[in-house]
């Protein structure tokens, strides 16, 4: 049995289950300027007739996660929920209740397929966000079991094969013969 400290949680992990300990009785209070911040965010990626149809819904959903967050996260969180309410409710056509836009399965897909031009960690944090989120507000649903982690992308050459000849060549171009040395040793 391994006991790893998370933010005001322990969790516990006994053969890859992930079990959330008895929730922490120290929440954080939501001031007045978390209250007026969540209601005069407007999302920048999201068009402004798709974030009216989801804005309540978004808004309501922030407000009621603020107490299990930290205040670094309230604009990641709401960015985050709204770009992936958006896309479930206008694009995947998923009802605006709880269950259905917080469920684990549809969060999972967003970031494993539809996110795709996002960085990699970013997509983790991003569905992390949004999976501890779900956990608060529909419990019923609670994972208890990890999600695997998405693949890394494969490495790839820094140059390409035509950079490379072009920086193997650089120091012949070079105006005088002392200049074709120093930079012979910085390429070679």
């Amino acid at each position: 049995c391994m006991l790893q400290q998370t933010g005001a949680l322990w969790w516990r992990r006994l053969r890859g289950v992930v079990m959330p300990a008895k929730k922490d009785s120290s929440r954080r209070v939501v001031t007045s300027s978390d209250r007026e911040l969540v209601a005069n965010w407007a999302p920048t990626g999201v068009p402004a007739e798709q974030w009216n149809g989801v804005a309540g819904f978004v808004q309501q959903a922030v407000l009621d996660f603020l107490p299990f967050a930290n205040e670094a996260s309230i604009r990641g969180l709401i960015r985050t929920l709204a770009a992936y309410t958006s896309w479930a409710h206008h694009i995947a056509g998923i009802e605006l209740s709880r269950p259905a836009i917080l469920d684990h399965e549809q969060i999972a897909f967003f970031y494993a397929t539809v996110a795709e031009g996002i960085s990699f960690s970013s997509r983790t944090t991003m569905r992390a966000r949004l999976m501890r989120m779900a956990d608060y507000l529909v419990p019923e649903q609670r994972r208890t079991v990890r999600m695997p982690s998405y693949p890394k992308p494969p490495a790839r050459a820094p140059y390409s094969a035509d950079e490379v000849r072009q920086i193997r060549a650089w120091p012949m171009e070079q105006p005088t013969r002392y200049q074709q040395d120093a930079a012979g040793c910085i390429v070679n």
